[in-house]
């Protein structure tokens, strides 16, 4: 290699084109929950370091539009023909409500707002559904079909 062709122009070189069905979807969305003729779609929305639970949005059909726009935990409890679910009312999950999908009446019901945590778990016990948020104080809200109506 001659010290002439080291400091010669590099011809440029044409990228190479990609035609758009082979990138992938970033943005597209996935079913994330399906019963009869109820869907709930997801889109994810980023995702916290140290955090287990990735946010996602969410869009349903039938819609409804109180669900749109809002960031949620991929995390759902299915019960009482519907579905629980985890909304995220600051971007870092810090503080957090539970929400229910009542796919017969296709509406939704805030259960319990301001939860001080985005670490739950849920059982059932006998009829009811006890929900455990395991933030600095730890709290314990049981729902039954009744509570829901």
């Amino acid at each position: 290699m001659s010290l002439f062709s080291f400091f010669k122009k590099k011809q440029p070189q044409t990228p190479q084109k990609k035609a758009l069905p082979d990138l992938p979807a970033l943005n597209a969305w996935g079913i994330f929950f399906q019963q009869g003729n109820f869907n709930l779609y997801s889109r994810f929305a980023g995702n916290l370091p140290g955090e287990s639970s990735n946010m996602i949005y969410l869009k349903s059909y039938p819609e409804l539009p109180q669900l749109e726009r809002l960031q949620y935990a991929d995390w759902l409890y299915i019960a009482f023909n519907g579905v629980f679910l985890q909304r995220w009312d600051v971007a870092d999950g810090s503080l957090t409500s539970l929400l229910f999908v009542d796919i017969e009446a296709v509406s939704v019901k805030e259960v319990k707002t301001n939860v001080q945590s985005n670490n739950w778990s849920a059982y059932m016990q006998g009829e009811a559904l006890v929900f455990t948020f395991n933030g600095d104080a730890k709290e314990v809200v049981t729902v039954t079909a009744a509570d829901l109506k």
